[in-house]
């Protein structure tokens, strides 16, 4: 079947993404068209609903059962190769919306892209399994999706304890699964890329009883070690287990973490590094991670997680792919489907991963801008747009190196900075800081990428309709260097 590389394109803020999840805009990747979308039933399920009339493929939408112990909807795909009568395995994907936002509606409909028409939900297809999505939002904190610290400490309310909340919607899925004459077995298959590769992996190391094999990718070298410390320095919940009981109630069960079939892969190009994120880590473990880990991700720091998971005796396949960044390949959606499929019984395996022809890592030291569009132009593609929503003007840059990760965006403006002066024929000056840059944004193939300007609202009412404003770069001293096409300008539309 010929599928569309899900390419995963986050914003300046960590993972983003989507995680760590996918656009139809380049924030998340894109989407790979699906051979059953077009039969597909969709159906939202009644509250009062136990069964599922599984006639032809379906898609459901179940509503958050607060009486059931889930306070949000969850999306259940049954594809037509599932297993019926069979005991097989519900396979779980947390929702990785690749943005902060209380938009409700925008977390449920990157949920039910993931469900409907995403590699998940090919490789619930190619596993013959359903595949249960949850709905969880992501507020500016704590960060959901990642299932970080923060997100275990909220006291109280319909976000505290999603952990215990997507085991009770993993039990109401099972429930209507067997209503249904579906037979999956208690323990499921759970997959995570990004930001939910930190879900997936922490959920894991919570309720290793629950889960019989686990994969992530996309982990920033940084899954959660099943260790208290290391080099004898304490690793907190989500680096490690050292104060795991405090956090979450709950005591690390080895024996039966030992149980879990474990697949953890990065791509050698990946720079999607969190380290520098403060929603991510808070800033002691940050210095962890900077002092004991390995500041460089790759390749020291992924050295190092082979290094603890081999010391503490837990056996795991870390799988590096090389010629790749932070995204996910056909071929290694070929690989998550061998592994699963290997780890049906109940002995662990490992698969041999697809091998990619080496690429050395390069980057920019040098951007043009050659233009700024605002938002609405007709220029800005279609995949951008959403995110232009947040901002107010883009700058456009030629530069892309196209067997590189996306996050060679990111990487020059953490080497450049992100200052520039925008200077009005009058006199007037706004200086657009870290601050203003919202993220960036890429088709992933050279013919569109840039930085998204957010003005504030001092600085947009400065802006009069029509006056033309140049850019000059400041700050050009650090090797990596900005230019500015000629005569180019920010002029705010008059309409």
């Amino acid at each position: 079947m010929k599928r569309t590389t899900l390419i995963f394109l986050a914003p300046l803020v960590p993972f983003l993404g989507v995680g760590y999840a996918a656009p139809v805009n380049p924030q998340e990747g894109q989407e790979a068209p699906m051979s059953h979308a077009e039969s597909m039933r969709f159906e939202e399920l009644p509250p009062a609903e136990s069964s599922l009339n599984l006639d032809s493929e379906l898609l459901v939408k179940v509503p958050a059962r607060p009486a059931a112990g889930f306070n949000y909807p969850y999306y259940l795909f049954v594809p037509k190769t599932v297993d019926q009568g069979d005991r097989s395995y519900l396979y779980v994907e947390p929702n990785n919306t690749g943005q902060t936002s209380d938009d409700q509606n925008i977390h449920d409909q990157s949920a039910r892209r993931l469900a409907e028409k995403s590699y998940a939900s090919w490789i619930a297809k190619h596993l013959r399994a359903p595949l249960l999505v949850p709905v969880f939002p992501r507020p500016e904190r704590p960060y959901t999706h990642y299932l970080n610290r923060d997100t275990l400490l909220v006291p109280d309310g319909p976000l505290k304890r999603i952990d215990l909340q997507i085991g009770a919607m993993i039990d109401d899925a099972q429930r209507l699964l067997k209503n249904s004459g579906v037979l999956v077995n208690a323990k499921v298959f759970m997959h995570g890329f990004s930001s939910s590769s930190g879900f997936v992996l922490r959920y894991t190391i919570l309720h290793p009883k629950r889960v019989r094999a686990v994969a992530a990718g996309g982990v920033n070298a940084l899954p959660i070690f099943p260790v208290p410390e290391w080099k004898e320095t304490p690793l907190r919940y989500a680096l490690g287990i050292a104060d795991l009981e405090q956090v979450a109630g709950i005591k690390f069960d080895r024996e039966n973490y030992l149980k879990v079939a474990k697949y953890i892969y990065m791509g050698y190009l990946d720079h999607n590094d969190t380290t520098n994120s403060t929603d991510c880590w808070a800033p002691q473990d940050a210095e962890t991670i900077r002092r004991v880990l390995g500041a460089k991700m790759i390749p020291d720091r992924w050295n190092t997680c082979r290094e603890i998971f081999a010391s503490a005796g837990v056996p795991a396949q870390l799988v590096t792919y090389n010629g790749t960044g932070h995204t996910i390949k056909p071929e290694m959606e070929d690989d998550l489907v061998r592994f699963f499929d290997a780890n049906r019984g109940i002995e662990n395996a490992t698969i041999q991963p697809h091998e990619y022809p080496f690429v050395e890592y390069r980057e920019n030291k040098t951007v043009h801008i050659t233009a700024i569009r605002w938002a609405g132009d007709a220029g800005i593609p279609e995949f951008a747009r959403p995110m232009m929503a947040r901002g107010h003007f883009t700058l456009c840059i030629d530069e892309w190196i196209k067997d590189q990760d996306y996050a060679q965006l990111r990487e020059f403006r953490s080497k450049a900075g992100f200052q520039f002066v925008l200077k009005a024929e009058d006199g007037r000056v706004i200086t657009i800081t870290p601050k203003n840059g919202i993220g960036s944004t890429s088709s992933g193939d050279g013919s569109f990428q840039g930085w998204v300007v957010r003005l504030s609202e001092e600085q947009l009412a400065a802006m009069t309709p029509g006056s033309r404003w140049t850019v000059e770069p400041v700050g050009n001293d650090s090797g990596y260097e900005w230019k500015v096409a000629p005569d180019l300008a920010v002029v705010r539309p008059s309409k």
